[in-house]
């Protein structure tokens, strides 16, 4: 049986350190910490992704509060359906990637007790 392993751009894009994305920022986690990406076919390290804790969840909520109370509360629920429609359309576009990055966390997430 033959594994299918990230390979071109996909690779490209795992083997880069990722930070956190928060708002329109993409700020390093508060602890300074990352956790490894293993390519779940033959587990080598593909890359390291920020390692989110408390202090981090609090920053994204208050973001997402900030967001909601901003514009997109005073947009009509057509444009928001419009917005979300396009927000699919680039989420096909870019289907293979996401499920590259997908398949490489969903086996070498941390587990919640490692927090």
């Amino acid at each position: 049986m033959s594994h299918n392993t990230a390979t071109g751009e996909h690779k490209g894009f795992a083997t880069r350190k990722h930070t956190l994305i928060i708002g329109a920022d993409r700020p390093a986690a508060a602890s300074g910490q990352m956790f490894d990406v293993l390519d779940p076919s033959d587990g080598t390290r593909l890359g390291s992704v920020a390692r989110g804790a408390a202090q981090d969840v609090d920053r994204a909520v208050l973001a997402a509060r900030q967001a909601f109370e901003g514009p997109w509360s005073k947009i009509t629920p057509s444009e928001r359906g419009r917005l979300i429609w396009k927000l699919s359309e680039l989420i096909m576009d870019h289907a293979n990637e996401l499920a590259t990055i997908n398949t490489c966390l969903l086996y070498t997430s941390p587990s919640p007790r490692d927090s």
